[in-house]
């Protein structure tokens, strides 16, 4: 019996282990990197796209940092269409950032997840807008981290090779 307690105990903590190895990072790439969803990063302008049947867009200002995949993740976590499926995957991720920022969001508190978003996105000036595509055009609203519903100024472009 002891031998079999040793045994589960030990699969869990491989088990668990396995899993927090992924980063932020790694963690969106591997969810949206298959279809119908598509994960698309431009090192040059330290932006990724997250897309669905929208698209979530980010502009990392200060560059592709931990810090920012982070804010994109946990953005992902807790307010994307997608979140449902994400979240049952990558709980362990999220709950690593989590403890990693307690002292400046305690993980009891009921606005947590808000203050995490907003305290990385600001130390690493993440931007979020909404992408839709639609005949040949790219429309984009720039939008709130913390609050979903929150649309500023949009602009839509053709995009290039559209038929």
């Amino acid at each position: 019996m002891e031998a079999l307690a040793v045994s589960v105990l030990f699969a869990g903590v491989v088990t668990a282990a396995a899993v927090s190895v992924t980063g932020p990072k790694e963690a969106l790439s591997e969810f949206f990197g298959s279809a119908p969803a598509s994960f698309r990063f431009d090192a040059r302008k330290h932006s990724v796209e997250l897309c669905w049947d929208l698209c979530d867009y980010y502009e990392m200002k200060s560059g592709a940092t931990t810090q920012a995949w982070e804010v994109v993740f946990l953005h992902q976590y807790q307010i994307s269409q997608s979140r449902g499926e994400f979240r049952a995957r990558y709980q362990v991720v999220a709950n690593s950032i989590a403890e990693k920022y307690s002292k400046a969001c305690p993980p009891q508190s009921a606005e947590s997840s808000s203050c995490l978003l907003r305290y990385l996105g600001t130390r690493s000036h993440v931007k979020y807008a909404s992408v839709r595509y639609d005949e040949g055009y790219r429309c984009q609203v720039w939008g709130s981290l913390t609050s979903p519903r929150a649309g500023g100024q949009g602009t839509c472009t053709k995009v290039k090779h559209a038929s």
